[in-house]
């Protein structure tokens, strides 16, 4: 029952994520989710949190109303992940190619201009120099390019930016990159 009210309660926080934390306020649609996680929270304390979370995001002005959502955003999704591997009784794939992370996903500080560079680079339309420049600064390790070095090294047909990715970028990314390789690897239809 529990994951059936997260499920509901994420497709609402996703709503507000697209169409702007500002609407939140009053949202009579939220409102109703707060006595069911309550009760919830008779049980297990963590609910009751999420829906002081959930009244906070409510309440909140315009200016608050990002940081709120962020909170509800992170526990949800850290009980939906929970309740997801003790109903089915394991753990989802996606959490176990998290569990080879060492350590936090690193932060850098990238500009957008050479964000990108990098990006035309990775999918061909540019030359390798800001590829070159960046593994040599160390921004390779920025997550946020995580998914595009999957998608250069899988392309059909292999480009340069797609063998500069294999070779350089992902090894060098470390173990943090496992997770992404993971999802550019999954596969709608079983392999037969």
């Amino acid at each position: 029952m529990s994951l059936g009210i997260l499920r509901e309660l994420r497709d609402q926080m996703t709503r507000l994520a697209i169409a702007g934390s500002a609407l939140a306020a009053g949202d009579p649609c939220l409102m109703t989710y707060i006595p069911r996680l309550r009760a919830l929270g008779e049980k297990a304390p963590v609910f009751k949190n999420l829906a002081d979370l959930l009244e906070s995001l409510i309440a909140a002005g315009a200016k608050d109303s990002p940081d709120a959502l962020m909170d509800v955003w992170m526990l949800l999704s850290s009980l939906s992940r929970a309740q997801g591997a003790a109903e089915t009784g394991a753990s989802s794939p996606e959490t176990r190619a998290w569990a080879y992370a060492e350590k936090p996903l690193p932060h850098t500080r990238l500009s957008y201009s050479l964000m990108t560079m990098v990006k035309a680079a990775l999918e061909d339309r540019g030359h390798l120099a800001p590829l070159k420049a960046l593994f040599a600064s160390g921004g390779h390790r920025d997550p946020r390019l995580f998914a595009l070095y999957c998608r250069a090294a899988l392309a059909e047909p292999r480009t340069r930016a797609g063998t500069y990715a294999i070779k350089r970028l992902i090894p060098g990314a470390g173990t943090c990159m496992i997770p992404f390789i993971a999802a550019a690897l999954k596969t709608e239809t079983p392999l037969t």
